[in-house]
């Protein structure tokens, strides 16, 4: 099973590249350029929300872990940001109901906070696991055709 650990400093700058990589690694694996495109939005999401929400200085690190297995990527992105608890699906619906909201009064794109909503939709797994040292978002995508 071929795997990528990927440690960047919590800087923004640095996500463009990994997403770039992980992306074209997909793609050298039999994902479809429509798959790559949704892997690229996934880490996208994903290294902005650890940086933003979790390794908040460059001192710190984000690492992203990815696992190729048969039909399936593995993504997991991991934070030194701490949290007592996080309701994943609790945050999901709330936002999924803002955007109803903004939606219906005509205020579509106004506000930001959306990125677990595009990651969920994309994927076929999205989890989170807290401890006292870390944040870990794992997700997974299956490539098209696959059961």
């Amino acid at each position: 099973m071929p795997e990528i650990i990927i440690d960047m400093p919590a800087n923004f700058k640095y996500v463009p590249g990994v997403r770039v990589l992980v992306a074209r690694v997909s793609q050298a694996f039999g994902f479809n350029d429509q798959e790559a495109c949704q892997i690229e939005t996934i880490v996208d999401e994903l290294c902005n929300n650890a940086i933003e929400h979790g390794s908040r200085e460059e001192s710190q690190m984000v690492r992203i872990n990815c696992k190729i297995e048969n039909e399936d990527l593995e993504i997991v992105v991991i934070d030194s940001g701490t949290r007592k608890s996080f309701d994943l699906e609790k945050t999901i619906a709330g936002k999924l109901k803002l955007m109803e909201q903004e939606e219906q009064e005509g205020r579509v794109g106004e506000r930001r906070g959306r990125g677990l909503v595009i990651v969920k939709k994309m994927s076929d797994h999205l989890s989170v696991d807290l401890s006292d040292q870390k944040t870990a978002i794992r997700v997974r995508k299956r490539k098209a055709g696959s059961l």
